[in-house]
């Protein structure tokens, strides 16, 4: 047995916490749009084209649909233009109400997603992403997100964690539960007995 100073990092802190509500491969662009619109303020009405340089697996997602909940979350399309209007990729951004919604459904049409060979020769040590939002006005905005945040690297923060916990946990529980759990779970290192 290890002794206590010898004890390794616990393997939950090197795993990928997904902080948005959709497929993993659509995480770099997403990180892309969502700190454009926070640098520069530009809104979902503003975009006239929004394009992905990408890796192969996950330029497949280019061409998946949004007709049900499941597929809306693999949906690179739905899943840009749905967190360009709503400012976030929560589970209910992929819910009937927003898979109706028009401003959402116009955006999905000006998405386009291709393979770059230098981000495809990457993967999968790296999950790389090149967003390009264009303007109406014709300025073009652009990220390279090469770490999706969320990874062992660029972790994600103790608020963003208690926001998803909570979005899936009142759900079911209830709101008051879900922060009583969230509490125990949070002083789980102080407690004499797990």
């Amino acid at each position: 047995l290890l002794q206590p100073a010898q004890q390794a990092e616990p393997a939950v802190t090197r795993c990928y916490i997904k902080p948005w509500a959709c497929c993993r491969h659509l995480h770099p662009a997403l990180d892309g749009l969502f700190d454009i619109q926070r640098t520069t303020g530009l809104r979902a009405a503003d975009v006239t084209r929004i394009e992905v340089d990408t890796y192969a697996v996950g330029a497949e997602h280019a061409h998946t649909g949004w007709g049900d909940m499941l597929s809306a979350q693999m949906s690179y399309p739905f899943a840009l233009a749905v967190a360009l209007v709503r400012g976030h990729a929560d589970l209910a951004d992929f819910g009937d109400a927003a898979r109706a919604e028009p401003q959402v459904l116009a955006l999905c049409g000006r998405v386009s997603v291709r393979v770059d060979a230098a981000l495809d020769s990457q993967y999968p040590a790296a999950r790389l992403a090149r967003l390009r939002l264009t303007a109406g006005d014709g300025q073009v905005h652009e990220r390279l997100v090469d770490d999706g945040y969320g990874s062992p690297a660029n972790p994600i923060s103790d608020e963003a964690l208690a926001h998803k916990f909570d979005g899936l946990v009142a759900p079911v529980f209830g709101t008051g539960r879900a922060q009583a759990l969230r509490a125990a779970f949070t002083a789980l290192d102080r407690a004499a007995d797990t």
